[in-house]
């Protein structure tokens, strides 16, 4: 094998073991391996330094009792070394001297070097910490009957029009500067509103929203930590929701210095972004907030290079935080 395919074999075994066990902690990692967690709960790093990875490693070994993850996708990039993972892990866990049930999706990015873990960005759910740890998680507000939703709808655009295949031309020059026209929403700073209207949407299109704050998933009618799937959101619910967004946060900016990562399936995209702006979240009462969110999206396109699929994964920690909400901190170190 190369040292992709080496590589690959690596990058599934993460996926699908408790990896800070023995033997797996010293097959799959170098010894100066360190951690990025950017969406961790309160009370816990972000980042951990090759000392600290060790040292939560021995955390997680006395107080994880059962450890299940599923890997469901995997993707390598022009980088040899770099590799894209996505899956599931369920826990049986003693956090803050409580039994609790951890659940997650996770998404991973991993560096390999010489056949060893050197560095690994891991996204979860910070709120799965805290309920797993027997903490009570405030509520986030989203008052879809407010006025000012009202008032929105009433005075808004009409709403882009997808063309249908007939209209499309399927050269593939035409094709590749669709794409990119697409792909300049996902790192476009004050020029992302420029793209919008040039966007091109596959008829599947669907748009997937991870780790939303509970009170966004009551009224989804879903389960806290799972995913927001707008197609199975009635269209009423959609438009009002599109328009509380816009009027809780009309001046969110996207920095244009996003990291875009090209994965070898060369319609899949991953994008690592920063979101930050003014916000009043309707029906929290905060309208001086200023919301700051590091995004991690994974784009598909179709081959006609329309948008087929965007996955979003966000903190809803950032979203309590623009409002003044405080969430418990999670006993990391007790």
């Amino acid at each position: 094998m190369n040292t992709k395919e080496k590589n690959y074999v690596i990058a599934r075994k993460i996926g699908n073991c408790a990896f800070f066990r023995e033997p797996y902690y010293h097959e799959l990692f170098a010894s100066d391996a360190t951690i990025d967690f950017p969406y961790a709960p309160p009370g816990m790093p972000q980042f951990f330094d090759q000392i600290e990875t060790k040292l939560c490693f021995s955390w997680l070994v006395r107080t994880v009792k059962s450890y299940k993850a599923s890997l469901a996708e995997i993707y390598g990039s022009e980088d040899p070394s770099v590799f894209w993972i996505i899956g599931d892990i369920k826990a049986e866990v003693y956090w803050g001297k409580h039994d609790g049930l951890f659940q997650s999706r996770y998404f991973s990015r991993l560096h390999i070097h010489d056949e060893k873990i050197r560095y690994l960005k891991v996204w979860l759910d910070p709120l799965e910490f805290c309920r797993a740890a027997g903490k009570e998680i405030p509520t986030f507000h989203m008052n879809l009957n407010d006025s000012q939703i009202d008032e929105y709808l009433k005075n808004k655009r009409s709403a882009k029009t997808k063309p249908d295949d007939k209209e499309i031309d399927l050269s593939d020059e035409a094709c590749e500067i669709r794409k990119s026209i697409n792909i300049g929403r996902a790192y476009s700073g004050s020029e992302r509103e420029w793209y919008r209207p040039r966007e091109t949407y596959s008829e599947n299109y669907r748009h997937v929203t991870w780790f939303l704050p509970d009170g966004m998933c009551k009224l989804v009618n879903a389960r806290p930590g799972d995913r927001f799937d707008e197609k199975n959101i009635p269209d009423e619910f959609k438009e009002r929701a599109g328009a509380w967004i816009k009027v809780s946060s009309p001046t969110v900016f996207r920095e244009p210095d996003a990291l875009l990562w090209q994965t070898d399936n060369i319609n899949v995209l991953f994008s690592e972004a920063v979101n930050h702006g003014q916000c009043n979240w309707v029906g929290n009462n905060c309208p001086n907030g200023h919301y700051r969110q590091r995004y991690l999206n994974k784009y598909v396109y179709d081959d006609a290079g329309r948008v087929l699929e965007i996955e979003e994964v966000l903190n809803p920690i950032n979203k309590y935080n623009s409002c003044n909400i405080s969430v418990p901190s999670f006993p990391y170190y007790l």
